[in-house]
């Protein structure tokens, strides 16, 4: 008997006596769950004024990246407090949602410009590319990855579509929404 098959039946007790607030559920008898308690520990404040944080993001290198919309940048929080913050290609782009694409990439919306832009890890100028959606009236909302095709797709609310586009910037679509003036935002 391996060891983690002797620890399993202590597991499981310990499991479900932590969901019944110290009591074991079974039998018929009842339990009551343990208050939650959110506190905030610790608080940072983005070095640019007025930012508008939107969206944020865990990044492949355990990074915090987030879009500031009003500011038009990506920024960055490192484990150790400091901030990095990138002014988008296109200014005033209004960057909104942001997620992590298959390509290791975070990858951001710019609704005011009809753009969906990247940055790498290495996070510099140089890393920060865009891809201009190619059909008209598009404002791009929210992103997601397309699991397991390994494609993007994002709500286009302009053109009431979703949009797919590639890792190479290699878009596909509109696919229309079917009722008129839907306005789609979140997608996953």
């Amino acid at each position: 008997m391996s060891r983690i098959s002797r620890l399993m039946p202590a597991f499981a007790v310990l499991i479900l006596a932590g969901c019944g607030n110290g009591t074991v559920i079974g039998g018929g008898g009842t339990s009551t769950p343990a208050p939650v308690t959110v506190s905030v520990s610790f608080e940072y404040s983005i070095p640019t004024a007025n930012a508008g944080p939107a969206a944020l993001v865990t990044g492949t290198d355990g990074y915090i990246y987030f879009t500031e919309q009003t500011a038009s940048k990506i920024g960055r929080l490192t484990t150790g407090g400091s901030f990095s913050e990138l002014a988008t290609t296109t200014a005033a782009a209004g960057p909104a949602s942001i997620i992590v694409g298959p390509d290791n990439a975070t990858w951001f919306a710019e609704s005011a410009v009809g753009k969906i832009g990247k940055v790498t890890t290495t996070f510099t100028a140089a890393a920060m590319n865009e891809y201009t959606v190619p059909w008209a009236g598009s404002t791009p909302s929210f992103l997601s990855r397309g699991v397991p095709s390994g494609s993007m797709y994002f709500t286009d609310p302009g053109a009431n579509a979703i949009g797919q586009v590639q890792t190479d910037g290699t878009f596909s679509g509109p696919f229309a929404i079917p009722t008129a003036a839907a306005g789609p935002h979140g997608i996953a």
